[in-house]
């Protein structure tokens, strides 16, 4: 196995030498994936936040829009175009009375070429009047059917004594739509361990999603019954959904306050059950709802010890927490929109039928305590000029939360941001999901300013930096303390299909030092760089290759690295693409570990962090026999030479290896 490895090992120390390949292509056009790729690398719990959610971008990607009835959150949800760049087009459409063909966006004041060329997969231009839609095209109904099946190739200590179940995973996808009327689809799973049609699961999955989405009925744009998502304002109400972090917060400044949207994950946790409608009259909209469901829980004297949001089910002890917490939530958001301003009020009440106790934990002392709550909140969104500020104050039972957001495009060329939030450390937000320097919405007072410009056409150049405090301890840190975070960017392309990007961070933060109670406390430093060289050889082979360097200073140093090389054969007469990546790492701890994107199966991404030493191997096929059929496959091996385990627990496995098979089939018709 060693020698194998190193083999390979040396074959891509070649490739990475002569991967200046002379390219054939004109243009390069990145591809829905590597876009995926580039937003969940740059969200900053991309590989832990559950609420980012592949399946939501891959279906925002995947919609061809009407670029006459786009708003600008669909436009946002592109990550293609600055706030400037949007405003220029809705301006363009009123003015002008809408767009006649797709070659007016050259004459939108602010749209070069490049991203022109980025736009045009993912717009149409509809000249047809909305009250005359043609029978056949009303009536056409689109299904979509998709089957996952996940083989672990090893064995857990958990598959031995503790799971009840079999250790492959399974998912179900099933979605329908009668164009522009009606939306169904069901979602089911289950994960490795956990039964299936038996004992606890008698009704087949572990996990079920349904919801039902009529549109366009009167003055009703969207009811939906069943499971779905809930954003008010920007997140400090409720927000169940964020493709955060700082990197995107200029791409993603209009993705607030979307109201509603169907919940069809996998994702156990992060959603509502009940019945929700957006309502417009005039400038008016309404958006309430109101929701049943139950989740996971650690009961303890008859108080919520604590929330399990993991979802996995898989042990006697695990299954006790099923469903133990039942949760009420009712909301409703009430905006007018004006010429230039809209000016929106939240509110939110939720109940849980048992109270959420206390922690022992000293810098717990603020935490949500008891079972019902309220969060009212006011937010605005105001244009002028070249100026955009948008901006939220909400209100708890027990303290306040401000989140302000100033954009500013002195040229087109030039984008700037400046975010300004406080956070109390008494504020309670259950559903809250806002921008910060944390996961809670609490006990925290930051600064933040950004900025990109594409002056040096055709790079692109973004740079932002971070300064918080915190009033009251967290955790492992049992004083005040402030955290100081800032990156820079560059992405050049070259030669029409070579493109090399370099991205720097640094973050600098405290904390207690192991065994002293809080007595004494140690700075940490970490700096983290990225270096990505992608080219497009010809019409059948792409090669990225990529590295990272984390490097922590305290009272000790360790750095930690990798290497990847993907190569991407695409044979259309095979209709048939491959993709092979092979990634050597080298962290010491837990703190520099290392977060690496790996192309995975429809709805799904794979990032990984690993720490420790050693190699991972991928090959993914995706294969298009028919039209409407696609069938996918994926085998992974990760093999680790500095140990003689992996995990542990009930997934520890007794060996320095594990491989994985997985199998998707999806057919639409």
């Amino acid at each position: 196995m060693n020698i194998s490895l190193l083999r390979l090992f040396t074959a891509v120390c070649i490739l990475f030498i002569t991967i200046n390949s002379v390219g054939q292509n004109n243009t390069q056009k990145k591809s829905n994936e590597d876009k995926i790729e580039r937003i969940l690398l740059k969200s900053e719990n991309s590989a832990e936040d559950e609420s980012i959610t592949v399946d939501e971008l891959v279906d925002n990607l995947s919609v061809l829009l009407d670029i006459n009835r786009v708003s600008r959150e669909q436009l946002t949800q592109l990550f293609i175009l600055s706030p400037y760049q949007i405003e220029s087009l809705i301006n363009y459409r009123l003015k002008n009375g809408g767009f006649h063909s797709i070659y007016e966006i050259q004459l939108i004041n602010g749209f070069d070429k490049k991203t022109i060329d980025k736009l045009l997969p993912y717009i149409s231009v509809d000249n047809m009047k909305e009250n005359f839609v043609p029978i056949k095209k009303n009536t056409r109904i689109k299904n979509e059917l998709s089957l996952r099946y996940d083989i672990p190739l090893y064995k857990r200590e958990g598959d031995y004594n503790s799971f009840i179940g079999p250790s492959f995973y399974t998912a179900l996808r099933y979605n329908c739509q009668l164009k522009d009327k009606i939306e169904f689809g069901l979602v089911a799973e289950k994960d490795s361990g956990e039964p299936i049609f038996g004992l606890d699961n008698s009704c087949g999955f572990d996990y079920y999603s349904y919801y039902l989405i009529i549109k366009n009925i009167n003055k009703f744009d969207k009811i939906f019954i069943g499971k779905f998502r809930v954003n008010y304002g920007l997140g400090l109400t409720v927000g169940t959904r964020n493709f955060g972090g700082k990197w995107n917060e200029i791409q993603s400044f209009f993705k607030d306050a979307n109201g509603v949207s169907k919940h069809s994950s996998v994702d156990e946790y992060n959603y509502f059950r009940g019945i929700a409608c957006i309502y417009k009259s005039g400038n008016l909209e309404i958006t309430p709802f109101i929701s049943h469901k139950e989740t996971g829980g650690t009961i303890k004297e008859n108080k919520i010890n604590s929330i399990y949001t993991s979802g996995l089910y898989r042990t006697a002890k695990e299954i006790e927490k099923k469903n133990a917490v039942k949760q009420v939530s009712m909301g409703s958001r009430i905006a007018y929109h004006f010429s230039n301003f809209t000016l929106g009020v939240n509110g939110l009440y939720y109940y849980f039928n048992l109270p959420i106790g206390r922690s022992t934990k000293n810098y717990t002392k603020y935490d949500i305590v008891g079972n019902n709550f309220f969060n009212i909140g006011t937010d605005y969104t105001w244009y002028w000029n070249k100026v955009i500020s948008k901006g939220e104050l909400a209100i708890s039972k027990s303290g306040i939360a401000v989140l302000n957001k100033i954009y500013y495009a002195p040229t087109t060329d030039w984008d700037l941001l400046f975010i300004y939030r406080y956070y109390s450390p008494r504020y309670w937000g259950f559903y809250s999901n806002a921008f910060g320097s944390q996961s809670k919405v609490k006990n925290e007072n930051g600064y933040y300013i950004s900025m990109q410009t594409k002056k040096f056409y055709p790079v692109e150049f973004n740079a932002y930096i971070d300064y918080s405090t915190n009033p009251w301890w967290k955790y492992r840190l049992s004083k005040a303390s402030y955290v100081v975070d800032m990156g820079a960017e560059v992405d050049i392309p070259f030669l029409n299909h070579h493109s090399f990007n370099f991205r720097f961070s640094y973050k600098q933060f405290e904390r207690d030092r192991t065994g002293t109670k809080g007595k004494i406390i140690d700075g940490y430093y970490l700096f983290k760089s990225r270096i990505e060289y992608h080219v497009v050889c010809n019409d059948f082979i792409e090669l990225k290759s990529l590295g990272d360097c984390n490097w922590l200073k305290s009272l000790y140093s360790d750095i930690g690295y990798h290497f990847t090389q993907r190569v991407s054969i695409n044979s259309p007469w095979l209709y048939l693409k491959t993709d092979f990546q092979y990634t050597y790492f080298n962290s010491p701890s837990f703190d520099t570990r290392l977060y690496i994107y790996e192309k995975g199966l429809l709805y799904n991404s794979y990032i990984p962090s690993f720490y420790g030493r050693g190699h991972r191997l991928s090959l993914n096929i995706n294969n298009k026999p028919i039209k409407n059929i696609t069938l996918m496959i994926k085998y992974g091996l990760t093999f680790y030479s500095d140990r003689s385990e992996i995990g542990s627990g009930v997934n520890k496995i007794n060996k320095r290896s594990k491989a994985d098979l997985q199998l998707m089939g999806r057919i639409k018709f």
